[in-house]
């Protein structure tokens, strides 16, 4: 699994890199890749975003368990009763975040994908698309998606026994074959699922960006042209 590209373009072109809420990690032999998108209207959704990354590279398993961990670590990273009375309102109407995550086992010939919330992975094989998950339409980015969240009560779908069927997917790699998986953030993946079908030449387009500077203009182009959200956006290109 090599990355061929990841970069981000800030709804604000004048905020600073540590103003994107998108939080995406790779681990060091390059076995998983996870992508974080926390909302805006929620607290400090970035060191939310941050750490459910951080702990999906060290432990991929999502479960009760799991998410307590995370919650640990977030609760030890602010003062409660040092912050404002306004600060604290917030802290108590919690954090939220997507989490999209991939392992690739080798051995067994397919990449694993955890989805939670609008953030996408779109499979290629020779260029077009194969499939999409966890969203394969523009309409279900109407929907109010389901988040991870520093409020308890928002986490019962984890220890739910259908937790894994409807939040994993599996895809068989070919290793005969070439294969690029581009995992996205929703208001560029809800660009491309406004086609109703994708076709090569917008794949082709995706896939020859090389630099932040091209998908800085693919998006300013977009925007402008109001075919795109304007939104935190990240894309990661890997190839297999």
């Amino acid at each position: 699994m090599n990355i061929v590209f990841a970069a981000q373009v800030p709804k604000d072109l004048s905020s600073s890199p540590e103003h994107i809420e998108d939080v995406y990690a790779i681990s060091n032999d390059n076995a998983r890749v996870v992508l974080c998108d926390g909302a805006s209207e929620s607290f400090d959704s970035r060191t939310w975003a941050e750490l459910l990354a951080n702990k999906f590279l060290c432990d991929p398993d999502i479960k009760s368990g799991w998410i307590t961990d995370v919650l640990t670590d977030y609760i030890e990273k602010f003062d409660y009763q040092q912050m404002s009375w306004s600060k604290q309102a917030s802290f108590e109407r919690g954090s939220f975040s997507t989490l999209l995550g991939v392992q690739y086992l080798f051995d067994e010939s397919y990449v694993q994908i955890t989805g939670v919330g609008d953030t996408v992975a779109f499979l290629l094989c020779e260029g077009s698309m194969v499939d999409s998950y966890p969203y394969t339409h523009m309409d279900e980015f109407q929907l109010r998606p389901r988040l991870l969240s520093t409020k308890v009560e928002h986490n019962d779908f984890i220890s739910s026994s259908d937790f894994t069927y409807l939040h994993n997917k599996k895809w068989i790699i070919d290793k005969g074959r070439v294969y690029h998986l581009l995992i996205m953030t929703d208001a560029i993946a809800e660009w491309i699922l406004r086609n109703s079908q994708p076709d090569d030449f917008l794949w082709d387009r995706l896939l020859s960006l090389s630099q932040r500077n091209d998908l800085e203009e693919l998006v300013l182009s977009e925007r402008s042209a109001s075919n795109m959200r304007i939104d935190d956006v990240t894309l990661i290109n890997i190839a297999f």
